[in-house]
């Protein structure tokens, strides 16, 4: 497994929302959704709510405004694409516990390649928080071997 975090100090959400969404499998996929107050599927609810929670951060020259992270598995041919979702939609669900636990979270499940993964958005900071939430790379680490 491995598990890839990219920082954006934009807050570019309806850009990332529609590249994750880009090459999903809209029709028989589910989105992943953590701390939302809106349907996995309404693009206009989720980026409003995305941006909304931004507003709470004061401008920072650098700092980062949202993370763009995958979540990647090695090729399951003994499962269905189903049960394959399934599985990343329950590893992000435990990842986001220990990386996120109280950031809004939105994502979709991608079988576009050999090897099945999930795109994750994350805001820089907690709902209705003024501080940017930082992981460190220890902590990271301890993360992501713990997920695997």
């Amino acid at each position: 497994m491995i598990i890839k975090s990219m920082s954006r100090k934009a807050p570019t959400f309806g850009q990332l929302m529609d590249y994750i969404s880009r090459g999903s499998d809209q029709q028989t996929g589910t989105a992943f959704v953590r701390n939302l107050y809106a349907s996995g599927q309404d693009r206009t609810a989720i980026v409003g709510q995305f941006l909304d929670n931004h507003r709470y951060l004061p401008k920072l020259k650098g700092g980062n405004a949202l993370y763009h992270e995958v979540i990647v598995l090695e090729p399951q041919e003994h499962l269905s694409p189903g049960q394959v979702e399934q599985a990343l939609h329950d590893l992000a669900e435990r990842y986001c516990e220990r990386r996120a636990p109280h950031q809004l979270a939105w994502g979709r499940v991608h079988h576009d390649t050999e090897f099945p993964h999930i795109h994750l958005m994350i805001p820089s900071n907690a709902v209705r928080s003024d501080r940017r939430v930082r992981m460190g790379r220890k902590y990271f680490a301890n993360v992501q071997r713990d997920l695997e």
